[in-house]
Formats: structure tokens, sequence, C-alpha cells
């Protein structure tokens, strides 16, 4: 199949506004799209579907001590009306996948997860840039999202793209005992959702 392919790092500088783009990026997730990474790599993103569940529950499961069932992920993908649930693949391989939703105004993400030894190569970056602008054409104008205190390289990643602590979740990870930082930012076609 032939996909669009679009260069991340042009799209993540350039700040685009809704009137310079010629494409929704919900419509681009539907069909798939390939973001060419600085690095060389060709990351195929598109919206998750019930045969993809199974390789995300292998990224899960590796990721967090606590994770979802394949029931919470059909949950997810039942209603594709407000649930955005993504992944990405090099080559066929499943690499990483974000799932959010949308409420109200509100745009919030339950899970962003990249399979081990494919970290550090943008994945997770490119899952959460698409994933804001998903949410601005859903018409939400706030991100919030919950992240383990110490997921050091999580948080900064999501300041990266302009989230700031607002609160503290008190065993919000109830197994391993664990807080969970708070975390939200305005979203909108004028604000920068990160930078390369």
């Amino acid at each position: 199949m032939d996909y669009k392919k679009v260069s991340y790092k042009r799209l993540a500088e350039s700040n685009q506004r809704k009137s310079d783009i010629n494409f929704s990026w919900l419509s681009a997730a539907e069909k798939g799209i390939v973001f060419l990474l600085e690095n060389g790599d060709e990351l195929l993103v598109r919206r998750m579907d019930a045969n993809d569940v199974e390789e995300v529950l292998e990224i899960e499961r590796a990721t967090f001590p606590a994770a979802w069932s394949s029931a919470g992920f059909f949950y997810r993908l039942h209603d594709r009306q407000f649930n955005v649930s993504l992944v990405a693949f090099v080559g066929d391989r499943l690499v990483a996948y974000a799932v959010s939703y949308a409420f109200s105004k509100e745009f919030h993400f339950s899970n962003v997860a990249v399979r081990r030894n494919f970290r550090r190569r943008k994945f997770g970056e490119v899952l959460l840039w698409m994933s804001l602008h998903i949410g601005v054409e859903l018409g939400c104008t706030e991100a919030h999202l919950e992240v383990r205190r110490n997921n050091i390289s999580a948080i900064r990643l999501y300041e990266k793209f302009g989230f700031k602590i607002y609160g503290v979740r008190k065993n919000y990870y109830q197994q391993e005992n664990e807080d969970a930082f708070l975390m939200r930012k305005e979203i909108g076609w004028e604000l920068p959702y990160g930078m390369v």
C-alpha cells in the first residue's frame, strides 16, 4: 500500500496553523501515514485495530508492571469517535502505541509505550505529536496525562511538548505503591507541539 510520507522534523518545526494544513490528521491515521525521521527511520503510524492488540500487549506487559488486559484495549477500540489509539511500525514490526481519548474539551492520554529496543528514536514523540493534532481536530483545548513520578525520560518528553505538572495523585500506581504526577497543557492550532 502507498502511504503519504512526511518529514517529522519539518512538520514539528513549522508549528502549522489549521489554515496551513491541507488534510486531516485523523483521516491520515485512518489511512496510515509514514513519518520520515532524521535518523533514516520510516515510521508508519495508523489507528490501532483488533489485529494489533496481541503485539500491543507484548509492549504493554514489558513496560508496565500493572499492565492492561486485552479487554482494556478492545474496549478502547470499540468507540472510535472519542478514543484515539495509534500504533507505529518500523517495517512490519509494531514498535510503539499511544492510547488517548477526547472527553468534552479535554484530550487525555491513557498509555504511551515504545518497545524497549526501539526507544530513543523519536517514536513516542511522533505518536504524542500526532495524537495532540487529532485532539485539536476533535475540538479539545486542553491535554492531560498521568506519569510515574520517577519516570524522568517520559516527564522530559512531556515537558518538551509544553506539559506542566499541576498536581500529584498519591498511590496512583497501587501495585507498585507509586505516585503519579498530573500534567496538562493547552492545545490549539496556534500553539506549538514541541520541537525536534
